[in-house]
């Protein structure tokens, strides 16, 4: 669900949010790069999801995306292909001793051009998209936060 909240609020931020049911999300415009048209939210209501697909397919029919956070989907035979696999990692902060970082110092960004600049390090590192992504409107939703680790560079 957590997931499907950050995606939500980032495709919100870029005019297009999303809408939630108690098994999938659906954003059902063309949304910003690298954020799904659906999330699956459980693994129950596998009808009420494939449904939801079917609709996004009538909606977009150049092309859109899902994560199946529950891999129970078999959308092979509606044409889609794995782009990836992956699981959840979660690390128990209160069995772990913290250990010192480089020498970073880490803030929090809260003005529009600490955004500009994290989101350009982010880009710097990989992301072939030359559009913005992560718009200022996020910096004003309070269960949200971007954070930093400047290095002497």
């Amino acid at each position: 669900m957590n997931n499907a909240e950050w995606c939500d609020a980032v495709c919100r931020a870029n005019g297009v949010p999303g809408n939630f049911t108690p098994n999938i999300w659906i954003q059902p415009k063309a949304g910003p790069p690298y954020y799904s048209n659906a999330i699956t939210l459980s693994r129950a209501g596998l009808a009420q999801q494939y449904a939801a697909i079917v609709q996004l397919g009538a909606a977009l029919p150049e092309g859109f995306s899902v994560k199946d956070a529950f891999d129970s989907l078999d959308l092979t035979t509606s044409g889609f292909r794995i782009l990836f696999d992956a699981q959840w990692m979660w690390l128990d902060q209160t069995v772990v001793t913290p250990r010192a970082t480089r020498d970073s110092q880490w803030s929090r960004v809260e003005t529009e051009d600490e955004l500009v600049r994290w989101e350009a390090a982010w880009a710097a590192a990989g992301s072939p998209t030359i559009s913005s992504v992560f718009l200022p409107t996020l910096l004003t939703d309070s269960s949200l936060a971007f954070f930093r680790a400047d290095d002497n560079d």
